[in-house]
């Protein structure tokens, strides 16, 4: 599939061969997702083999033929997107592009998954804060996932189950063996700053604001009814909240205080 910047269209273009890239990467995972399912019964099949010692052969013959299906199917069923830009896109593919070049520059990336408030007396047993959060980590990956291959830059987000393939053109969103594709009118970014108690120890690229403690008395400092009270640093992160129509949105923390303020100047001059 050979694109070329639609010089009628401007900035926003989507891919009019959206739904058949869709359709084809589909179909390339679903094929990709048998034959790992086979190429696992056939592993078992062979370590069967090894412990009852009948059907060696067999088995044997088949994981090798299992393995090379596996090994075609990477090879002949990617979906090859090939872009062909003039100066005008490669400038529009950086801009779309450069949220993301900051992200992976952070030590580390959070996804928060919930929160829970605290009221009244029970702040002072989560170092004062008014809410706690739960997260996971995220990897702002640059390279691709099968089936996509292309001569292009971009970023990959797994978030909430979702993996989001993000591309010039459009963000691909891929879960299970299900895709749809999404112009970027239909992604909006909101980045702000926020103080996080880390009781995980300060990483490396963050600001430290101050200290508190995990058990505080009224006036914030160290409750010395607790013998063991350990100190935790107060962090200046980047809190980015990605929105997907008809997908929800979701929310990341950025370690990095100067690559979030970096995101926050892009934003700024947008």
């Amino acid at each position: 599939l050979d694109y070329r910047w639609p010089q009628n269209q401007g900035a926003s273009a989507f891919p009019r061969e959206s739904a058949e890239i869709c359709k084809r990467l589909e179909s390339a995972i679903s094929i990709h997702q048998t034959t790992s399912i086979f190429l696992i019964l056939s592993a078992v099949g062979l370590l069967s083999f090894f412990i009852s010692q009948t059907g060696g052969f067999v088995a044997a013959g088949i994981f090798v033929v299992m393995v090379a299906l596996k090994i075609w199917v990477v090879a002949a069923m990617g979906v090859r997107l090939e872009y062909t830009m003039d100066q005008n896109w490669k400038n529009y593919a950086n801009m779309r592009m450069a949220p993301f070049t900051y992200m992976s520059k952070c030590v580390q990336v959070w996804e928060v998954t919930s929160s829970t408030s605290h009221y009244g007396q029970k702040k002072k047993y989560h170092a004062g804060c008014g809410h706690s959060i739960n997260r996971r980590k995220v990897n702002v990956d640059h390279g691709f996932p099968f089936p996509f291959k292309t001569n292009v830059n971009g970023y990959v987000l797994n978030l909430s189950g979702v993996k989001f393939v993000f591309l010039p053109d459009c963000v691909y969103a891929i879960k299970g063996n299900k895709c749809q594709a999404l112009p970027y009118e239909q992604v909006k970014w909101q980045i702000g700053m926020t103080s996080f108690v880390e009781s995980s120890g300060a990483p490396p690229d963050s600001q430290v604001e101050g200290y508190t403690w995990q058990y505080v008395n009224k006036s914030g400092g160290p409750d010395r009814r607790f013998r063991d009270n350990p100190q935790f640093p107060i962090c200046r992160y980047g809190e980015l909240t990605i929105s997907f129509s008809r997908m929800g949105s979701v929310t990341l923390q950025l370690s990095g205080t100067k690559m979030a303020e970096g995101i926050i100047n892009l934003q700024t001059r947008r």
